[in-house]
């Protein structure tokens, strides 16, 4: 899943520069998210495809990210918790990485989308039902 994110991201900057880049990455998550094949439902949580996108387009942020995921789930053993984590920092990442307003806005709303596909798993968290890794 994170090479749906990484190698789209790759060919669009190759192809046309960082907003085609962007455009392939954020593309490639709503796929994964509404896969076409499965009649737009019934995709992933896009986590995994966003993060590959950013790990080519900002590889700092990227590896702040999953130092957190790491720290998180190592720590409370719930994966569900790291991911949201990283997407709710994501938006924050890019901006302290000084990169334009547009590209914050961009990361911000995919990973709003992303927040909303994982709403059953903040709601199970919230009611101490998420499940533990082990």
């Amino acid at each position: 899943d994170v090479l749906k994110g990484f190698i789209p991201a790759a060919v669009g900057v190759a192809a046309g520069g960082r907003a085609l880049g962007l455009a392939c990455g954020i593309a490639a998550m709503f796929g994964h998210i509404f896969p076409v094949t499965r009649g737009f439902r019934v995709g992933g949580k896009g986590v995994a495809t966003l993060g590959g996108a950013c790990w080519f387009l900002y590889p700092l942020v990227a590896l702040g990210l999953i130092t957190v995921w790491a720290v998180l789930v190592g720590t409370l053993r719930m994966a569900s918790v790291g991911s949201l984590a990283m997407i709710v920092l994501l938006p924050l990442g890019v901006a302290l990485r000084g990169r334009p307003g547009w590209e914050v806005a961009v990361m911000a709303g995919a990973a709003a989308v992303v927040l909303v596909r994982h709403w059953p798993n903040i709601r199970r968290i919230v009611r101490r039902e998420e499940q533990v890794l082990g």
